[in-house]
Protein backbone atom coordinates (compact mmCIF):
# COMPACT_ATOMS: atom_id res chain seq x y z
CA UNK A 1 0.00 0.00 0.00
CA UNK A 2 2.84 2.33 0.88
CA UNK A 3 4.41 1.75 -2.54
CA UNK A 4 1.11 2.45 -4.26
CA UNK A 5 0.75 5.71 -2.38
CA UNK A 6 4.28 6.72 -3.42
CA UNK A 7 3.64 5.97 -7.09
CA UNK A 8 0.29 7.80 -6.94
CA UNK A 9 1.99 10.82 -5.36
CA UNK A 10 4.57 10.93 -8.17
CA UNK A 11 1.81 10.76 -10.79
CA UNK A 12 -0.12 13.57 -9.11
CA UNK A 13 3.02 15.67 -8.79
CA UNK A 14 3.71 15.25 -12.48
CA UNK A 15 0.12 16.17 -13.30
CA UNK A 16 0.29 19.26 -11.11
CA UNK A 17 3.54 20.35 -12.78
CA UNK A 18 2.00 19.81 -16.19
CA UNK A 19 -1.02 21.92 -15.35
CA UNK A 20 1.13 24.78 -14.12
CA UNK A 21 -0.27 24.62 -10.54
CA UNK A 22 3.22 24.57 -8.95
CA UNK A 23 5.46 27.50 -8.49
CA UNK A 24 8.68 27.69 -10.46
CA UNK A 25 10.71 26.88 -7.31
CA UNK A 26 8.60 23.84 -6.50
CA UNK A 27 8.78 22.57 -10.06
CA UNK A 28 12.56 23.04 -10.07
CA UNK A 29 12.86 21.15 -6.76
CA UNK A 30 10.93 18.15 -8.14
CA UNK A 31 13.06 18.03 -11.28
CA UNK A 32 16.22 18.23 -9.16
CA UNK A 33 15.10 15.25 -7.04
CA UNK A 34 14.23 13.22 -10.14
CA UNK A 35 17.61 13.97 -11.67
CA UNK A 36 19.39 13.12 -8.42
CA UNK A 37 17.57 9.78 -8.23
CA UNK A 38 18.56 8.98 -11.82
CA UNK A 39 22.16 9.99 -11.11
CA UNK A 40 22.34 7.65 -8.11
CA UNK A 41 21.10 4.70 -10.17
CA UNK A 42 23.61 5.53 -12.92
CA UNK A 43 26.52 5.79 -10.43
CA UNK A 44 25.70 2.35 -9.02
CA UNK A 45 25.84 0.90 -12.56
CA UNK A 46 29.15 2.68 -13.23
CA UNK A 47 30.69 1.09 -10.11
CA UNK A 48 29.54 -2.32 -11.32
CA UNK A 49 30.96 -1.67 -14.79
CA UNK A 50 34.46 -1.26 -13.31
CA UNK A 51 33.84 -4.25 -10.93
CA UNK A 52 33.84 -2.01 -7.85
CA UNK A 53 31.13 -3.99 -6.05
CA UNK A 54 31.77 -2.49 -2.63
CA UNK A 55 31.50 1.01 -4.07
CA UNK A 56 28.24 0.07 -5.80
CA UNK A 57 26.73 -1.23 -2.55
CA UNK A 58 27.75 1.84 -0.58
CA UNK A 59 26.34 4.09 -3.30
CA UNK A 60 23.11 2.07 -3.32
CA UNK A 61 22.69 2.30 0.45
CA UNK A 62 23.10 6.06 0.34
CA UNK A 63 20.64 6.27 -2.55
CA UNK A 64 18.06 4.19 -0.66
CA UNK A 65 18.47 6.43 2.38
CA UNK A 66 17.56 9.40 0.19
CA UNK A 67 15.03 7.63 -2.04
CA UNK A 68 13.73 4.57 -0.12
CA UNK A 69 10.86 3.95 -2.56
CA UNK A 70 12.82 4.34 -5.80
CA UNK A 71 12.35 1.32 -8.05
CA UNK A 72 15.28 2.33 -10.28
CA UNK A 73 17.64 2.49 -7.30
CA UNK A 74 16.38 -0.82 -5.93
CA UNK A 75 16.95 -2.52 -9.28
CA UNK A 76 20.50 -1.22 -9.35
CA UNK A 77 20.95 -2.36 -5.73
CA UNK A 78 19.71 -5.84 -6.72
CA UNK A 79 22.47 -6.12 -9.32
CA UNK A 80 25.05 -5.00 -6.75
CA UNK A 81 23.84 -7.60 -4.22
CA UNK A 82 23.98 -10.30 -6.91
CA UNK A 83 27.55 -9.31 -7.84
CA UNK A 84 28.50 -9.43 -4.15
CA UNK A 85 26.98 -12.89 -3.77
CA UNK A 86 24.50 -11.86 -1.06
CA UNK A 87 21.84 -14.29 -2.25
CA UNK A 88 19.39 -14.01 0.68
CA UNK A 89 19.17 -10.21 0.52
CA UNK A 90 18.98 -10.29 -3.28
CA UNK A 91 16.14 -12.85 -3.17
CA UNK A 92 14.11 -10.74 -0.75
CA UNK A 93 14.59 -7.59 -2.84
CA UNK A 94 13.83 -9.41 -6.09
CA UNK A 95 10.51 -10.69 -4.73
CA UNK A 96 9.53 -7.10 -3.83
CA UNK A 97 10.45 -5.81 -7.26
CA UNK A 98 8.62 -8.61 -9.08
CA UNK A 99 5.48 -7.78 -7.06
CA UNK A 100 5.80 -4.10 -7.96
CA UNK A 101 6.44 -4.66 -11.65
CA UNK A 102 3.54 -5.23 -14.02
CA UNK A 103 5.88 -5.78 -16.97
CA UNK A 104 6.36 -9.47 -17.78
CA UNK A 105 9.59 -8.83 -19.67
CA UNK A 106 10.98 -6.82 -16.76
CA UNK A 107 10.05 -9.59 -14.33
CA UNK A 108 11.91 -12.10 -16.47
CA UNK A 109 14.99 -9.87 -16.44
CA UNK A 110 14.89 -9.53 -12.64
CA UNK A 111 14.50 -13.28 -12.09
CA UNK A 112 17.26 -14.03 -14.58
CA UNK A 113 19.61 -11.59 -12.79
CA UNK A 114 18.92 -13.36 -9.50
CA UNK A 115 19.38 -16.85 -10.97
CA UNK A 116 22.69 -16.00 -12.64
CA UNK A 117 23.98 -14.67 -9.31
CA UNK A 118 23.53 -18.14 -7.77
CA UNK A 119 25.21 -19.83 -10.74
CA UNK A 120 28.19 -17.45 -10.82
CA UNK A 121 28.75 -17.74 -7.09
CA UNK A 122 28.78 -21.53 -7.40
CA UNK A 123 31.45 -21.34 -10.10
CA UNK A 124 33.93 -20.08 -7.50
CA UNK A 125 33.07 -22.58 -4.77
CA UNK A 126 35.93 -24.65 -3.25
CA UNK A 127 33.63 -27.71 -3.31
CA UNK A 128 33.92 -29.86 -6.44
CA UNK A 129 30.30 -31.04 -6.39
CA UNK A 130 29.07 -27.44 -6.21
CA UNK A 131 31.29 -26.35 -9.10
CA UNK A 132 30.19 -29.29 -11.23
CA UNK A 133 26.54 -28.40 -10.74
CA UNK A 134 27.21 -24.69 -11.35
CA UNK A 135 29.01 -25.50 -14.60
CA UNK A 136 26.27 -27.85 -15.77
CA UNK A 137 23.54 -25.43 -14.74
CA UNK A 138 25.21 -22.54 -16.57
CA UNK A 139 25.57 -24.54 -19.79
CA UNK A 140 21.98 -25.78 -19.71
CA UNK A 141 20.76 -22.19 -19.96
CA UNK A 142 22.22 -21.96 -23.51
CA UNK A 143 23.30 -18.43 -22.65
CA UNK A 144 26.52 -16.76 -23.81
CA UNK A 145 27.24 -15.99 -20.15
CA UNK A 146 28.16 -19.66 -19.74
CA UNK A 147 31.21 -19.32 -22.02
CA UNK A 148 33.58 -17.74 -19.43
CA UNK A 149 32.69 -20.51 -16.97
CA UNK A 150 33.43 -23.19 -19.59
CA UNK A 151 36.77 -21.62 -20.50
CA UNK A 152 37.69 -21.38 -16.81
CA UNK A 153 37.00 -25.08 -16.23
CA UNK A 154 38.71 -26.17 -19.47
CA UNK A 155 41.83 -24.71 -17.85
CA UNK A 156 41.06 -26.25 -14.45
CA UNK A 157 43.59 -28.43 -12.65
CA UNK A 158 40.76 -30.91 -11.98
CA UNK A 159 40.31 -33.57 -14.67
CA UNK A 160 36.64 -34.10 -13.81
CA UNK A 161 35.83 -30.44 -14.42
CA UNK A 162 37.84 -30.42 -17.67
CA UNK A 163 35.98 -33.47 -18.93
CA UNK A 164 32.53 -32.05 -18.15
CA UNK A 165 33.46 -28.66 -19.64
CA UNK A 166 34.53 -30.40 -22.86
CA UNK A 167 31.23 -32.25 -23.17
CA UNK A 168 29.29 -29.05 -22.61
CA UNK A 169 31.50 -27.03 -24.98
CA UNK A 170 30.53 -29.42 -27.77
CA UNK A 171 27.03 -27.91 -27.74
CA UNK A 172 28.26 -24.33 -28.14
CA UNK A 173 31.38 -24.20 -30.32
CA UNK A 174 32.35 -20.54 -29.91
CA UNK A 175 35.85 -19.67 -31.09
CA UNK A 176 37.43 -19.28 -27.60
CA UNK A 177 36.11 -22.74 -26.72
CA UNK A 178 37.51 -24.26 -29.92
CA UNK A 179 40.97 -22.93 -29.06
CA UNK A 180 40.85 -24.59 -25.64
CA UNK A 181 39.62 -27.89 -27.12
CA UNK A 182 42.51 -27.82 -29.61
CA UNK A 183 44.97 -27.17 -26.76
CA UNK A 184 43.61 -30.08 -24.73
CA UNK A 185 43.92 -32.53 -27.65
CA UNK A 186 47.55 -31.49 -27.85
CA UNK A 187 48.46 -31.28 -24.14
CA UNK A 188 46.00 -33.34 -22.07
CA UNK A 189 47.56 -36.18 -20.02
CA UNK A 190 44.46 -37.88 -18.56
CA UNK A 191 43.15 -40.54 -20.95
CA UNK A 192 39.40 -40.05 -20.54
CA UNK A 193 39.74 -36.27 -20.89
CA UNK A 194 41.75 -36.76 -24.11
CA UNK A 195 39.00 -39.01 -25.46
CA UNK A 196 36.37 -36.41 -24.63
CA UNK A 197 38.44 -33.69 -26.35
CA UNK A 198 38.75 -35.79 -29.52
CA UNK A 199 35.03 -36.60 -29.49
CA UNK A 200 34.17 -32.91 -29.02
CA UNK A 201 36.44 -31.91 -31.92
CA UNK A 202 34.49 -34.27 -34.16
CA UNK A 203 31.18 -32.96 -32.89
CA UNK A 204 32.23 -29.40 -33.75
CA UNK A 205 33.81 -30.40 -37.10
CA UNK A 206 37.14 -28.87 -36.05
CA UNK A 207 39.19 -29.22 -39.24
CA UNK A 208 42.03 -27.37 -37.55
CA UNK A 209 42.50 -30.46 -35.37
CA UNK A 210 43.29 -32.77 -38.31
CA UNK A 211 47.12 -32.62 -38.00
CA UNK A 212 46.93 -33.49 -34.29
CA UNK A 213 44.52 -36.36 -34.88
CA UNK A 214 46.69 -37.75 -37.67
CA UNK A 215 49.64 -37.84 -35.26
CA UNK A 216 47.54 -39.79 -32.77
CA UNK A 217 46.48 -42.28 -35.45
CA UNK A 218 50.08 -42.75 -36.58
CA UNK A 219 51.48 -43.16 -33.06
CA UNK A 220 52.44 -46.53 -31.60
CA UNK A 221 52.15 -45.20 -28.05
CA UNK A 222 48.50 -44.24 -27.98
CA UNK A 223 45.66 -46.35 -26.58
CA UNK A 224 43.70 -48.40 -29.12
CA UNK A 225 40.49 -46.70 -27.97
CA UNK A 226 42.05 -43.28 -28.54
CA UNK A 227 43.30 -44.24 -32.01
CA UNK A 228 39.94 -45.72 -33.02
CA UNK A 229 38.09 -42.57 -31.94
CA UNK A 230 40.64 -40.38 -33.74
CA UNK A 231 40.17 -42.38 -36.94
CA UNK A 232 36.39 -42.00 -36.93
CA UNK A 233 36.68 -38.31 -36.00
CA UNK A 234 39.21 -37.67 -38.76
CA UNK A 235 37.05 -39.42 -41.34
CA UNK A 236 34.13 -37.15 -40.42
CA UNK A 237 36.30 -34.05 -41.02
CA UNK A 238 37.03 -34.87 -44.68
CA UNK A 239 34.69 -33.30 -47.20
CA UNK A 240 36.69 -34.56 -50.16
CA UNK A 241 39.99 -36.29 -50.87
CA UNK A 242 42.03 -36.74 -54.05
CA UNK A 243 43.00 -40.18 -55.26
CA UNK A 244 46.69 -39.37 -54.71
CA UNK A 245 46.06 -38.40 -51.08
CA UNK A 246 44.00 -41.54 -50.55
CA UNK A 247 46.78 -43.70 -52.00
CA UNK A 248 49.25 -42.06 -49.61
CA UNK A 249 47.07 -43.19 -46.71
CA UNK A 250 46.62 -46.69 -48.16
CA UNK A 251 50.39 -47.07 -48.63
CA UNK A 252 51.30 -45.56 -45.27
CA UNK A 253 53.53 -47.55 -42.92
CA UNK A 254 51.09 -46.76 -40.09
CA UNK A 255 48.17 -49.17 -39.71
CA UNK A 256 46.01 -46.42 -38.26
CA UNK A 257 46.34 -44.33 -41.42
CA UNK A 258 45.51 -47.33 -43.60
CA UNK A 259 42.38 -47.82 -41.50
CA UNK A 260 41.60 -44.16 -41.96
CA UNK A 261 41.66 -44.64 -45.73
CA UNK A 262 38.87 -47.22 -45.44
CA UNK A 263 36.83 -44.95 -43.17
CA UNK A 264 37.16 -42.01 -45.58
CA UNK A 265 36.06 -44.11 -48.57
CA UNK A 266 32.91 -45.11 -46.63
CA UNK A 267 32.29 -41.62 -45.26
CA UNK A 268 32.50 -39.98 -48.69
CA UNK A 269 30.95 -42.98 -50.54
CA UNK A 270 33.87 -43.17 -52.95
CA UNK A 271 32.76 -46.34 -54.74
CA UNK A 272 34.98 -45.55 -57.74
CA UNK A 273 38.06 -45.81 -55.54
CA UNK A 274 37.11 -49.03 -53.73
CA UNK A 275 39.46 -51.14 -55.85
CA UNK A 276 42.37 -49.12 -54.45
CA UNK A 277 41.50 -50.59 -51.04
CA UNK A 278 41.66 -54.23 -52.13
CA UNK A 279 45.38 -54.70 -51.30
CA UNK A 280 44.42 -54.00 -47.68
CA UNK A 281 42.56 -57.34 -47.57
CA UNK A 282 46.03 -58.89 -47.19
CA UNK A 283 47.23 -56.28 -44.70
CA UNK A 284 49.28 -57.60 -41.74
CA UNK A 285 47.03 -55.68 -39.34
CA UNK A 286 43.73 -57.46 -38.51
CA UNK A 287 42.10 -54.09 -37.79
CA UNK A 288 42.90 -52.91 -41.32
CA UNK A 289 41.54 -56.12 -42.85
CA UNK A 290 38.33 -55.67 -40.84
CA UNK A 291 38.08 -52.02 -41.92
CA UNK A 292 38.44 -52.99 -45.56
CA UNK A 293 35.80 -55.75 -45.32
CA UNK A 294 33.48 -53.33 -43.54
CA UNK A 295 33.93 -50.76 -46.31
CA UNK A 296 33.02 -53.30 -48.97
CA UNK A 297 29.93 -54.34 -47.02
CA UNK A 298 28.68 -50.84 -46.26
CA UNK A 299 29.20 -49.69 -49.84
CA UNK A 300 27.62 -52.92 -51.18
CA UNK A 301 30.62 -53.84 -53.32
CA UNK A 302 31.10 -57.51 -54.26
CA UNK A 303 34.65 -58.84 -54.64
CA UNK A 304 34.05 -62.46 -53.59
CA UNK A 305 37.22 -63.88 -55.10
CA UNK A 306 39.37 -61.56 -53.00
CA UNK A 307 37.27 -61.74 -49.80
CA UNK A 308 36.46 -65.49 -49.68
CA UNK A 309 39.89 -66.52 -48.25
CA UNK A 310 39.30 -64.23 -45.26
CA UNK A 311 36.40 -66.44 -44.13
CA UNK A 312 39.17 -68.76 -42.89
CA UNK A 313 41.32 -66.00 -41.39
CA UNK A 314 43.09 -67.13 -38.17
CA UNK A 315 41.83 -63.99 -36.37
CA UNK A 316 38.19 -64.67 -35.36
CA UNK A 317 37.01 -61.08 -35.77
CA UNK A 318 38.36 -60.97 -39.32
CA UNK A 319 36.72 -64.27 -40.25
CA UNK A 320 33.41 -63.12 -38.70
CA UNK A 321 33.62 -59.88 -40.72
CA UNK A 322 34.18 -61.86 -43.91
CA UNK A 323 31.31 -64.19 -43.03
CA UNK A 324 29.02 -61.20 -42.46
CA UNK A 325 30.04 -59.69 -45.81
CA UNK A 326 29.34 -62.90 -47.73
CA UNK A 327 26.03 -63.62 -45.97
CA UNK A 328 24.92 -60.03 -46.54
CA UNK A 329 25.67 -60.51 -50.26
CA UNK A 330 23.66 -63.74 -50.46
CA UNK A 331 26.49 -66.28 -50.13
CA UNK A 332 25.35 -69.14 -47.86
CA UNK A 333 28.99 -69.98 -47.07
CA UNK A 334 29.15 -66.78 -45.03
CA UNK A 335 26.27 -68.00 -42.88
CA UNK A 336 28.09 -71.30 -42.25
CA UNK A 337 31.09 -69.38 -40.97
CA UNK A 338 28.97 -67.38 -38.53
CA UNK A 339 27.06 -70.44 -37.28
CA UNK A 340 30.39 -72.17 -36.62
CA UNK A 341 31.53 -69.28 -34.48
CA UNK A 342 28.20 -69.15 -32.62
CA UNK A 343 28.74 -72.77 -31.60
CA UNK A 344 32.36 -72.18 -30.60
CA UNK A 345 33.97 -71.98 -27.19
CA UNK A 346 34.80 -68.27 -27.16
CA UNK A 347 31.93 -66.21 -25.65
CA UNK A 348 33.18 -62.99 -27.29
CA UNK A 349 33.22 -64.62 -30.75
CA UNK A 350 29.77 -66.13 -30.19
CA UNK A 351 28.30 -62.74 -29.39
CA UNK A 352 30.06 -61.00 -32.28
CA UNK A 353 28.87 -63.66 -34.72
CA UNK A 354 25.29 -63.26 -33.45
CA UNK A 355 25.51 -59.49 -33.91
CA UNK A 356 26.90 -60.07 -37.42
CA UNK A 357 23.88 -62.21 -38.32
CA UNK A 358 21.59 -59.55 -36.82
CA UNK A 359 23.27 -56.97 -39.10
CA UNK A 360 23.19 -59.08 -42.26
CA UNK A 361 19.64 -58.18 -43.32
CA UNK A 362 17.08 -60.56 -44.76
CA UNK A 363 19.71 -63.11 -45.75
CA UNK A 364 20.33 -63.87 -42.06
CA UNK A 365 16.68 -64.25 -41.03
CA UNK A 366 16.38 -68.04 -41.10
CA UNK A 367 19.68 -68.56 -39.31
CA UNK A 368 18.63 -66.06 -36.62
CA UNK A 369 15.28 -67.81 -36.09
CA UNK A 370 16.91 -71.21 -35.79
CA UNK A 371 19.74 -70.19 -33.44
CA UNK A 372 17.38 -68.11 -31.27
CA UNK A 373 15.67 -71.38 -30.35
CA UNK A 374 18.83 -73.49 -30.05
CA UNK A 375 21.53 -71.36 -28.46
CA UNK A 376 22.26 -71.72 -24.75
CA UNK A 377 24.12 -68.39 -24.58
CA UNK A 378 21.70 -65.65 -23.42
CA UNK A 379 23.70 -62.89 -25.12
CA UNK A 380 23.63 -64.77 -28.42
CA UNK A 381 19.86 -65.05 -28.11
CA UNK A 382 19.48 -61.38 -27.16
CA UNK A 383 21.52 -60.16 -30.12
CA UNK A 384 19.62 -62.42 -32.52
CA UNK A 385 16.31 -61.24 -31.05
CA UNK A 386 17.29 -57.63 -31.63
CA UNK A 387 18.16 -58.43 -35.24
CA UNK A 388 14.82 -60.14 -35.84
CA UNK A 389 12.94 -57.23 -34.27
CA UNK A 390 14.74 -54.88 -36.63
CA UNK A 391 13.43 -56.98 -39.53
CA UNK A 392 9.99 -57.32 -37.88
CA UNK A 393 10.33 -61.11 -37.94
CA UNK A 394 9.34 -63.57 -35.17
CA UNK A 395 8.37 -60.64 -32.94
CA UNK A 396 6.56 -62.65 -30.26
CA UNK A 397 9.48 -64.96 -29.52
CA UNK A 398 12.02 -62.13 -29.78
CA UNK A 399 10.13 -59.90 -27.34
CA UNK A 400 9.62 -62.84 -25.01
CA UNK A 401 13.37 -63.53 -25.00
CA UNK A 402 14.24 -59.91 -24.18
CA UNK A 403 11.53 -59.70 -21.51
CA UNK A 404 12.72 -62.95 -19.91
CA UNK A 405 16.27 -61.63 -19.51
CA UNK A 406 15.06 -58.25 -18.26
CA UNK A 407 12.83 -59.89 -15.67
CA UNK A 408 15.69 -61.71 -14.05
CA UNK A 409 16.51 -60.37 -10.59
CA UNK A 410 18.40 -57.08 -11.09
CA UNK A 411 21.85 -56.72 -9.58
CA UNK A 412 21.97 -54.42 -6.56
CA UNK A 413 25.68 -54.52 -5.76
CA UNK A 414 27.66 -51.76 -7.37
CA UNK A 415 31.07 -53.42 -7.66
CA UNK A 416 30.19 -56.92 -8.73
CA UNK A 417 32.89 -59.23 -10.04
CA UNK A 418 30.44 -61.50 -11.84
CA UNK A 419 31.00 -61.19 -15.61
CA UNK A 420 27.30 -61.30 -16.58
CA UNK A 421 25.92 -59.06 -13.86
CA UNK A 422 26.01 -55.83 -15.87
CA UNK A 423 25.32 -55.19 -19.57
CA UNK A 424 26.66 -52.77 -22.14
CA UNK A 425 26.44 -51.90 -25.82
CA UNK A 426 29.85 -52.86 -27.18
CA UNK A 427 30.85 -50.78 -30.19
CA UNK A 428 34.58 -51.35 -29.85
CA UNK A 429 34.74 -54.96 -31.05
CA UNK A 430 33.76 -54.06 -34.60
CA UNK A 431 33.30 -50.84 -36.60
CA UNK A 432 29.90 -51.95 -37.95
CA UNK A 433 28.17 -54.08 -35.31
CA UNK A 434 26.82 -52.95 -31.96
CA UNK A 435 26.92 -55.96 -29.66
CA UNK A 436 24.86 -56.44 -26.50
CA UNK A 437 27.45 -57.94 -24.17
CA UNK A 438 28.50 -58.36 -20.52
CA UNK A 439 29.91 -55.09 -19.29
CA UNK A 440 33.60 -54.27 -19.55
CA UNK A 441 32.98 -50.63 -18.68
CA UNK A 442 35.61 -49.19 -16.36
CA UNK A 443 34.90 -47.06 -13.34
CA UNK A 444 35.72 -43.40 -13.97
CA UNK A 445 36.13 -40.86 -11.23
CA UNK A 446 33.87 -38.16 -12.60
CA UNK A 447 30.71 -40.33 -12.72
CA UNK A 448 29.86 -42.35 -9.63
CA UNK A 449 28.83 -45.99 -10.30
CA UNK A 450 29.41 -45.48 -14.02
CA UNK A 451 29.29 -49.19 -15.05
CA UNK A 452 25.96 -49.61 -13.25
CA UNK A 453 24.54 -46.49 -14.93
CA UNK A 454 25.56 -47.86 -18.35
CA UNK A 455 23.84 -51.16 -17.51
CA UNK A 456 20.62 -49.40 -16.47
CA UNK A 457 20.59 -47.35 -19.66
CA UNK A 458 20.89 -50.53 -21.74
CA UNK A 459 17.92 -52.00 -19.89
CA UNK A 460 15.96 -48.79 -20.46
CA UNK A 461 16.71 -49.06 -24.19
CA UNK A 462 15.30 -52.58 -24.25
CA UNK A 463 12.24 -51.65 -22.18
CA UNK A 464 11.55 -48.81 -24.58
CA UNK A 465 11.82 -51.20 -27.52
CA UNK A 466 9.30 -53.60 -25.95
CA UNK A 467 6.90 -50.74 -25.27
CA UNK A 468 7.21 -49.40 -28.80
CA UNK A 469 6.29 -52.88 -30.10
CA UNK A 470 3.31 -52.93 -27.72
CA UNK A 471 4.51 -56.07 -25.99
CA UNK A 472 1.59 -57.01 -23.68
CA UNK A 473 3.60 -56.95 -20.45
CA UNK A 474 5.80 -53.98 -21.34
CA UNK A 475 3.90 -51.54 -19.11
CA UNK A 476 4.28 -53.90 -16.16
CA UNK A 477 7.99 -54.24 -16.94
CA UNK A 478 8.38 -50.45 -17.02
CA UNK A 479 6.52 -50.20 -13.72
CA UNK A 480 8.76 -52.84 -12.12
CA UNK A 481 11.82 -50.97 -13.34
CA UNK A 482 10.55 -47.74 -11.80
CA UNK A 483 9.60 -49.45 -8.53
CA UNK A 484 12.99 -51.15 -8.22
CA UNK A 485 14.72 -47.78 -7.91
CA UNK A 486 17.01 -48.56 -10.83
CA UNK A 487 15.84 -45.47 -12.73
CA UNK A 488 16.91 -43.25 -9.82
CA UNK A 489 20.53 -44.18 -10.40
CA UNK A 490 20.64 -42.82 -13.92
CA UNK A 491 18.93 -39.53 -13.01
CA UNK A 492 18.17 -37.44 -16.06
CA UNK A 493 19.57 -40.18 -18.31
CA UNK A 494 16.32 -42.05 -17.65
CA UNK A 495 14.90 -39.93 -20.46
CA UNK A 496 16.27 -42.57 -22.84
CA UNK A 497 13.09 -44.48 -22.08
CA UNK A 498 10.92 -41.73 -23.53
CA UNK A 499 13.26 -41.27 -26.45
CA UNK A 500 12.65 -44.89 -27.44
CA UNK A 501 9.02 -45.16 -26.32
CA UNK A 502 7.79 -42.25 -28.41
CA UNK A 503 4.07 -41.49 -28.08
CA UNK A 504 3.08 -44.98 -26.96
CA UNK A 505 5.55 -44.76 -24.10
CA UNK A 506 4.40 -41.28 -23.17
CA UNK A 507 0.84 -42.50 -22.83
CA UNK A 508 2.03 -45.46 -20.75
CA UNK A 509 3.89 -43.21 -18.36
CA UNK A 510 1.00 -40.75 -18.15
CA UNK A 511 -1.11 -43.71 -17.10
CA UNK A 512 1.41 -44.49 -14.35
CA UNK A 513 0.98 -40.96 -12.95
CA UNK A 514 -2.23 -42.33 -11.44
CA UNK A 515 -0.64 -45.49 -10.05
CA UNK A 516 -1.56 -46.16 -6.39
CA UNK A 517 2.15 -46.34 -5.46
CA UNK A 518 3.60 -42.87 -4.94
CA UNK A 519 7.14 -43.89 -5.91
CA UNK A 520 5.92 -45.15 -9.29
CA UNK A 521 4.02 -41.87 -9.80
CA UNK A 522 7.11 -39.83 -8.98
CA UNK A 523 9.42 -41.81 -11.29
CA UNK A 524 6.95 -41.52 -14.17
CA UNK A 525 6.58 -37.78 -13.54
CA UNK A 526 10.35 -37.33 -13.49
CA UNK A 527 10.85 -39.03 -16.84
CA UNK A 528 7.97 -37.16 -18.47
CA UNK A 529 9.27 -33.82 -17.20
CA UNK A 530 12.86 -34.55 -18.24
CA UNK A 531 11.79 -34.90 -21.87
CA UNK A 532 9.28 -32.07 -21.78
CA UNK A 533 6.41 -34.45 -22.40
CA UNK A 534 3.24 -32.72 -21.23
CA UNK A 535 2.97 -30.83 -17.96
CA UNK A 536 0.98 -33.58 -16.31
CA UNK A 537 3.57 -34.49 -13.68
CA UNK A 538 4.77 -30.99 -12.72
CA UNK A 539 2.42 -30.57 -9.75
CA UNK A 540 3.30 -34.02 -8.50
CA UNK A 541 7.03 -33.21 -8.58
CA UNK A 542 6.61 -29.93 -6.72
CA UNK A 543 4.42 -31.62 -4.12
CA UNK A 544 7.03 -34.37 -3.54
CA UNK A 545 9.95 -31.95 -3.22
CA UNK A 546 9.70 -30.87 0.47
CA UNK A 547 9.89 -34.42 1.87
CA UNK A 548 12.42 -35.77 -0.63
CA UNK A 549 16.07 -36.53 0.14
CA UNK A 550 18.68 -34.13 -1.23
CA UNK A 551 19.66 -36.35 -4.19
CA UNK A 552 16.00 -36.72 -5.13
CA UNK A 553 15.47 -32.97 -4.78
CA UNK A 554 18.25 -32.39 -7.30
CA UNK A 555 16.56 -34.77 -9.75
CA UNK A 556 13.21 -33.02 -9.28
CA UNK A 557 14.74 -29.58 -9.90
CA UNK A 558 16.60 -30.84 -13.00
CA UNK A 559 13.37 -32.36 -14.31
CA UNK A 560 11.46 -29.10 -13.77
CA UNK A 561 14.16 -27.28 -15.73
CA UNK A 562 13.96 -29.77 -18.61
CA UNK A 563 10.18 -29.44 -18.64
CA UNK A 564 10.47 -25.70 -19.29
CA UNK A 565 7.08 -25.19 -17.67
CA UNK A 566 6.28 -21.55 -16.70
CA UNK A 567 4.10 -23.02 -13.94
CA UNK A 568 7.28 -24.03 -12.09
CA UNK A 569 8.72 -20.46 -11.92
CA UNK A 570 7.15 -19.38 -8.58
CA UNK A 571 8.17 -22.69 -6.99
CA UNK A 572 11.76 -22.40 -8.24
CA UNK A 573 11.97 -18.83 -6.97
CA UNK A 574 11.14 -20.09 -3.48
CA UNK A 575 13.77 -22.85 -3.76
CA UNK A 576 16.40 -20.13 -4.28
CA UNK A 577 15.99 -19.54 -0.55
CA UNK A 578 17.17 -23.09 0.30
CA UNK A 579 20.09 -23.30 2.76
CA UNK A 580 21.99 -25.76 0.52
CA UNK A 581 24.03 -24.14 -2.24
CA UNK A 582 23.78 -27.09 -4.64
CA UNK A 583 19.99 -26.94 -4.54
CA UNK A 584 20.05 -23.18 -5.15
CA UNK A 585 22.34 -23.68 -8.16
CA UNK A 586 20.18 -26.39 -9.74
CA UNK A 587 17.05 -24.33 -9.06
CA UNK A 588 18.69 -21.25 -10.65
CA UNK A 589 19.47 -23.14 -13.84
CA UNK A 590 15.96 -24.62 -13.91
CA UNK A 591 14.46 -21.16 -13.40
CA UNK A 592 16.29 -19.72 -16.41
CA UNK A 593 15.25 -22.69 -18.55
CA UNK A 594 11.60 -22.21 -17.55
CA UNK A 595 11.77 -18.46 -18.23
CA UNK A 596 13.09 -18.90 -21.78
CA UNK A 597 11.90 -22.36 -22.84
Amino acid sequence: MKNQHFILAKVLAFAVCSCGLLSADEESSLKTKANEETDFAARIKYHLTIHDVEGAIQEAKEALRRFPESIAVRKAYLKALCEKGKEAEALMLCKQLVDLSQNEQENRHLLETLAWAALQKGQHSPQLFVRLNALLGSALTNDARAIPALIKELKSSNAILRSLALKLAGHMGDEPLRKEIFRLIKEEKVWYVRLTAIETAGQLKMREARPLLEKIVASDRKLDEEKALSISTLASLYETISRNDLLKLIQSKRAGLRQLACEIVVQLELKKLVDDLLPLLADPSPDVRIACLSALGLLEIQRKEQTAPLCKDPVPNVAISAGWLHLRQGDAAGGDVLVEFMEGASPASRRLAAAAIAASGRNGTEIAKERLRLSTDPFVRLNLALGLIGLREDLVLSCLEIARELNKEPVTKLHSSEPNDLWMWDSTSHPVFRVLAPSRVRHIEHIANYPVIVDRLVRLDLLGLLSMLQYPKALEAVKNFLKSGQAQLVGSAAGTLIQELEEEGVEALKFLLKDPEEEVQLEAALILAIWGKEGSGIDLLMKAYPEAKRERKIQILEALGHSGSPAAVPFLLEVLGEPFQVLRIVAASALIQCLYH
